[in-house]
């Protein structure tokens, strides 16, 4: 039994599988109905991982109802919000939203630390498979708060999707800033993966393929190590960004993210949902400026456009001086639309 938990909170599967079904073929015949039940939860995250979705359902609503017959109220919250989790990988948020209240009642009964902090978190994923963005945000910024102190732990996973929600509103700022501490909390290299993609999407937006396109590389890296699947989900959520920003041209990349997704559909997985078009909203069309927009078309103008182009291609800062009159704004109006900055707002004095 201590074995099966240990390979539950590494995500080995086999092993996992192994031990868990042993476990329960020890502990059944004695009548250790608490400890069949453990061992029925971890049979049931096994089943999950390896994508057996109704057998993982079956077993976490059975050690559900044991740990309740049994008054083990902490872990009769852990099998509810992992029935919440497969409610909301196959698509039926209503359904998650109620095995995540009953989760949180049962926690708090036992009296565990955290409970808030878990609640709004998945209260904050639900509202993100809703497109209830703005709900998810002011969700999941409480879930952040409370996780701080209570639940560290949980830290990467409610930065990871409020980060998400941040980049379907737009909110391209506050996604910038809070991006960096993203990285801070990555203590997994499956976390670290998904900070990279992250980043690389941002670079993306901005117009920086190249450097986006070497991050993509570096978190499928990750994914595509020997070894144990990590979570699916993760791993798709990289190859579609990386198969987006790639815009068709990589091949290999498309057909690999194909045949996943697929894989995916058929062990009932929403793969749809993974990630939003909002989220790969490309960097707006109709920014660069024709010749024509420009006021002059003598030599001295013509300079002024090569000097333009020169200087948004880089990130220095740019100084404009001028007489009163002369096109000052134009021009900086015009270097903010060929720059790499071009998808976020210009500021104004």
């Amino acid at each position: 039994l201590n074995l099966s938990m240990l390979y539950a909170r590494t995500g080995k599967v086999r092993p996992l599988l192994r031990h868990a079904r042993e476990a329960m073929t020890i502990f059944g015949p004695l009548g250790d109905e608490p400890r069949l039940a453990l061992a029925c939860h971890h049979l049931g995250i096994a089943r999950r991982l390896s994508g057996d979705l109704d057998g993982a359902e079956q077993a976490f609503a059975r050690s559900l109802r044991i740990f309740s017959a049994h008054s083990v109220w902490g872990q009769a919250g852990r099998a509810a919000q992992s029935l919440g989790n497969l409610a909301l990988i196959r698509g039926r948020p209503a359904l998650a939203r109620n095995f995540y209240e009953q989760s949180r009642d049962l926690k708090a009964r036992a009296g565990e630390r955290g409970t808030d902090a878990f609640y709004r978190f998945h209260l904050g994923l639900v509202a993100f498979e809703r497109e209830e963005y703005r709900s998810a945000v002011r969700s999941l910024a409480r879930a952040r708060s409370a996780c701080r102190t209570a639940m560290p732990a949980l830290a990467f996973d409610v930065l990871f999707t409020l980060l998400r929600s941040l980049l379907a509103l737009e909110r391209y700022r506050s996604f910038r800033r809070l991006l960096p501490r993203l990285r801070r909390c990555a203590t997994l290299p499956r976390q670290a993966a998904l900070a990279e993609a992250l980043e690389g999407l941002d670079r993306w937006r901005q117009g920086d393929c190249r450097g986006a396109a070497e991050q993509f590389r570096s978190a499928l890296r990750v994914f595509r190590e020997p070894g144990e699947e990590p979570r699916p989900l993760d791993r798709a959520f990289v190859l579609l960004a990386a198969e987006r920003a790639a815009g068709g041209k990589d091949p290999e990349l498309s057909r690999e993210t194909t045949g996943y997704l697929q894989s995916l559909e058929t062990r009932g997985i929403r793969a749809c949902s993974l990630l939003r078009e909002k989220e790969l909203r490309p960097p707006a069309p109709g920014t660069l400026p024709s010749p024509e927009e420009w006021l002059g078309d003598g030599p001295a103008a013509s300079e002024v456009r090569k000097l333009a182009r020169k200087a948004a291609a880089g990130r220095m800062p740019v100084l404009i001086v001028g007489a009163s009159g002369t096109g000052k704004s134009l021009l900086a109006r015009r270097l903010h639309a060929l720059g790499l900055m071009r998808t976020r707002p210009i500021g104004r004095q």
